[in-house]
């Protein structure tokens, strides 16, 4: 299995493979795109071609042959939200009112996207329920690219689902940042459970612009709060899991001296073969708890 996720013009991807039924991760690698791609330019022939020439690297670099590989998407190229959905509905009128809502959302762009519902916790009678807008071409463009070089595409995740289950047992609640090509990702959990996200891009002067919010406004504010005071080096005794691959140096510092905040260990509940760089610490595995997470997904979260 080859999991592969994306940031910004980063890519990182790593192959997981069995011994005497014991997950083991062969390799990790890392390289960076000629563009950074984006939802704009899925149809243009270039971006077609960036794909299958990536997927043709990331071959060549595989210490094992291997078929099957899982992506994981960036937020900011898919809309997504949430929802509280009322239980006591019947099932086809839960489908039929998250379909509306998509609609409505979207306008006359929803032709354009497929919507993809993921239930997540249930309280007081209602489920809350992320809805994902995938751009109706974009899986074509992914799966076919992998043909071309004799790759199975098996799954395409978004990438707060797959970190989370990095997530020590130990840790049921906290929140997840991510930093790369000056933006920020902060996705809150609870019972190791998605409860919402948001995507900010930061300046020079460490002020904080939201692109996206996965719920309301004001539980966009609210973590635009914890993220702000996570740069200003406090974690208001909340777990803080961080990973990535443009971690500013107050984060860093905050890693260093707060119990509270901890880069993901990625690799902990694997049987690691590749051979660390003396330049490879735990800021650097960090960045691949994406990888990781994806293919603890494919392995059915046994590892």
């Amino acid at each position: 299995m080859v999991g592969v996720a994306f940031f910004g013009k980063n890519v990182v991807y790593g192959q997981q493979i069995s011994d005497n039924n014991i997950p083991v991760i062969e390799m990790v690698g890392n390289t960076t795109l000629l563009t950074q791609w984006s939802i704009e330019n899925i149809n243009q022939s270039g971006f077609r071609k960036e794909v299958t020439s990536l997927f043709e690297t990331i071959k060549n670099d595989l210490h094992f042959p291997d078929r099957q590989m899982s992506l994981v998407l960036p937020s900011d190229w898919l809309h997504y939200y949430t929802l509280l959905v009322d239980q006591a509905l019947e099932p086809d009128d839960q489908r039929a009112y998250l379909r509306w809502e998509f609609r409505q959302r979207l306008g006359d762009l929803s032709s354009l996207f497929h919507p993809q519902f993921y239930p997540m916790s249930s309280a007081d009678g209602y489920r809350t329920v992320v809805t994902v807008a995938v751009p109706e071409n974009l899986v074509p463009v992914l799966k076919n690219a992998g043909d071309t070089v004799h790759f199975e595409v098996n799954s395409i995740e978004l990438s707060p689902f797959s970190t989370l289950t990095n997530i020590p047992d130990t840790v049921p609640t906290g929140c997840l940042c991510k930093f790369y090509a000056n933006t920020i990702e902060i996705t809150t959990f609870e019972d190791r459970i998605f409860v919402g996200s948001a995507l900010f891009s930061i300046n020079e002067d460490a002020e904080l612009s939201m692109i996206r919010s996965s719920g309301s406004e004001s539980a966009a504010k609210e973590l635009q709060a914890v993220l702000s005071a996570l740069l200003s080096q406090e974690s208001g005794g909340m777990p803080v899991f961080i990973y990535g691959t443009a971690l500013p140096e107050s984060i860093q510092l905050l890693a260093e001296s707060d119990d509270n905040v901890s880069y993901i260990q990625p690799f902990e509940d694997f049987r690691v073969n590749f051979r660390k760089s003396s330049s490879t610490d735990v800021m650097q595995e960090a960045q691949y708890a994406e990888v990781a997470g994806t293919i603890r997904q494919a392995l059915g979260d046994s590892v």
